[in-house]
């Protein structure tokens, strides 16, 4: 909503595929080239690392959330949307603690398993290395993480958008992202810890503790990412903030 509020028709909102379909960020040069208007671009799909020229100059914006969040999240958007995915198909069909329990007894779906350390290891690790190493693969996420000039957090989103503009104002970017009623895309109560136990009561502790050995890797890099934001807001190098 800020993207396309700030940058108007010089916004793009890009997808190559599914939601899982993941593309490389080198994919957008051509498109780059081809539409130099272009100034901001939105994806859920797209990777680092964020294509390079000497003539550009490039921000990749990355606010991380709660993995037990998103998977509600994508459970009530992918039951709510017009989509024949098997995920929508999935959602529409089950009541949420079935779908929870289908995907994680599908060994090769993703969606549910520590889908943002992937994401953010993706180019730096073959996708064969996710289940036989998870230390190789959260140390690459981490690297990344640790290299980004700018992340935030779902759960504090008021404060890295305030992070944000801090690190648009020093690169000399004349842009100022707020709060906006349709950024809030969490469901139930508003405090995270409500809604994890909300979460937990909705598919009994068994399937959650089985939901949260499978995501054993984005809670410590969601804690990992929280810890920066708030080293970074007190002015606090981030070389003090631990790999959980």
């Amino acid at each position: 909503v800020n993207l396309r509020r700030i940058f108007g028709h010089q916004f793009l909102d890009l997808e190559f595929g599914g939601p899982v379909d993941l593309f490389q960020a080198s994919r957008l040069e051509r498109l780059l080239e081809r539409n130099p208007g272009i100034r901001a671009i939105s994806s859920h799909t797209l990777t680092l690392p964020a294509p390079s020229r000497d003539e550009w100059r490039v921000l990749p914006i990355i606010i991380l959330r709660h993995p037990m969040d998103r998977i509600l999240s994508i459970y009530t958007y992918e039951r709510a949307q017009d989509s024949d995915t098997p995920g929508a198909r999935m959602a529409k069909k089950w009541e949420f603690p079935d779908y929870v329990e289908a995907r994680l007894n599908m060994p090769d779906d993703i969606v549910l398993r520590n889908w943002q350390t992937g994401w953010l290891a993706c180019d730096r690790l073959d996708k064969s290395k996710y289940s036989t190493d998870d230390e190789v693969l959260f140390d690459a996420a981490s690297e990344v993480l640790e290299g980004l000039p700018f992340i935030g957090v779902v759960e504090r989103f008021k404060d890295s958008l305030q992070h944000l503009n801090r690190v648009l104002h020093n690169r000399a970017i004349e842009a100022v992202f707020q709060m906006e009623k349709k950024n809030r895309s969490s469901i139930g109560p508003n405090s995270l810890h409500e809604r994890v136990d909300l979460i937990r009561n909705m598919i009994g502790n068994d399937l959650y503790q089985r939901l949260e050995q499978a995501n054993a890797l984005d809670l410590r890099l969601h804690q990992m990412a929280y810890d920066m934001l708030a080293a970074r807001l007190a002015g606090r190098p981030c070389d003090q903030v631990h790999r959980y």
